[in-house]
């Protein structure tokens, strides 16, 4: 039987047995991205469970800062071993193993907006199979290629289908996705949720119903996004977004990914011990107090002020080169928080210095350099041609680090891109 028949027969034996054991009360984990799109997409998935009755569920997202992006070796170590799982029920944090134990089961796992690292790694694979009854993993990024590891435990969904451009943020394909499983459709809130995170990630609104699930945000229903759109400084929204997010003067997506930046920071221990991002949990949670949405959304806003105060410190205070159109800018050891900062630090010189189709930003982590990178749409494959630098995200916009012995005093990124004989791409 072709491969392509086996996963699709694979994947429709495990929404079944999924939505079977949920009734059951296996418990359920969802595994999302830390920024606003992630951080939405449990929100969605949460308001579906309590409207399904599903009262089992949990929430994990990596820490920016200290786990880097998905499914990582440091991200998986803690989800196994620390108290970092946000239970929805006490807006608490709890281990793995106290769920395993209530329950006396190996919990499901759901994944939202990561995976297509995931796919190709057969040991981390084993090692999650290993801890959880089943595993269903989606990703709205470019489509991946998908090995069939354990045709009855685990099933990837990517809705792209070969296409360049991302027609669903990771919120609206794990809410389909889950939305399938259970039969059910989203209510206005969760679809007020999701048409956010397609502002955030930029989403093609030409195509299906995105343009009109975006333009009803204009007239925001319920009070824990209203109040969002109450805060009138504008100048909060021009950090990373622009065009019809503007429009509104939609703060809600910079608070949330502020956030996200910081998230792991020594600097922030007191807060879910460092997982901010789960603060977003705690204001959509639908059994929280609503007469706390403006505190929330004040302290979101407070977090945000921190961010941009550090964002505009490390451009002031950054080394800059330039070579063969690759700015490469060194940021200082001020902070803890330069992983979650140098993406907007190279949003901004790359406007800065329009000359230049690339940008790269690093950050000194003891043995290794590692940082943002922004360019073209082939940049990410250039930057993957060179054996010495790992690189991970969208094409344009993504994460990369090497070790420090190959950025020896003199040594640039162009020198590497040189001794690959990538350079003439560039």
């Amino acid at each position: 039987m072709p491969k392509k028949e086996l996963l699709k027969m694979s994947k429709k034996r495990i929404f079944k047995d999924f939505l079977k054991e949920a009734k059951q009360h296996r418990p359920i984990i969802f595994y999302t991205d830390n920024d606003c799109d992630g951080m939405l997409a449990s929100s969605v998935l949460m308001s579906m469970c309590y409207r399904l009755g599903i009262k089992d569920f949990f929430f994990f997202s990596p820490l920016r800062n200290a786990h880097g992006y998905g499914f990582t070796d440091l991200a998986i170590n803690d989800l196994l071993s620390k108290p970092c799982i946000f239970n929805p029920k006490t807006n608490q944090l709890v281990r793995l193993d106290c769920i395993k134990n209530q329950f006396q089961k190996d919990p499901l796992l759901f994944s939202a907006d990561l995976g297509a690292d995931l796919a190709a790694d057969t040991q981390l694979q084993e090692i999650l199979l290993e801890r959880f009854e089943q595993c269903i993993i989606t990703d709205h990024h470019k489509s991946f290629e998908v090995g069939l590891i354990d045709g009855n435990k685990i099933a990837y969904i990517n809705l792209n289908n070969k296409k360049d451009a991302n027609y669903y943020s990771g919120a609206f394909t794990s809410a389909l996705v889950f939305s399938q499983i259970f039969q059910t459709q989203t209510t206005p809130l969760e679809n007020e949720l999701i048409a956010i995170t397609l502002l955030s990630d930029c989403i093609d609104l030409d195509h299906g119903d995105n343009l009109d699930m975006v333009l009803n945000l204009v007239q925001a229903k319920h009070e824990c996004i209203q109040c969002f759109f109450k805060d009138k400084d504008l100048s909060l929204a021009q950090d990373d977004l622009d065009g019809i997010s503007n429009l509104y003067g939609f703060n809600c997506i910079n608070y949330i990914n502020a956030l996200s930046r910081l998230s792991g920071a020594r600097e922030f221990k007191g807060c879910y011990d460092s997982y901010l991002h789960y603060l977003v949990l705690k204001h959509f949670n639908p059994i929280s107090d609503p007469h706390l949405s403006v505190f929330n959304v004040k302290e979101f806003k407070r977090y945000n002020d921190i961010k941009k105060k550090m964002v505009k410190e490390s451009e002031e205070n950054a080394q800059i080169f330039s070579c063969n159109k690759i700015l490469v800018a060194l940021l200082d050891e001020s902070y803890s928080v330069k992983l979650g900062i140098s993406g907007l630090v190279t949003n901004n010189f790359l406007k800065r210095y329009s000359s230049n189709r690339s940008l790269c930003i690093y950050r000194d982590n003891k043995d290794e350099y590692s940082g943002s990178a922004r360019g073209d749409r082939n940049f990410l494959s250039q930057i993957k041609t060179i054996p010495l630098i790992q690189a991970r995200g969208h094409e344009e916009a993504f994460g990369l680090s090497f070790a420090k012995e190959d950025f020896k005093k003199g040594k640039k990124l162009t020198s590497l891109i040189k001794s690959n004989n990538a350079n003439d791409e560039f």
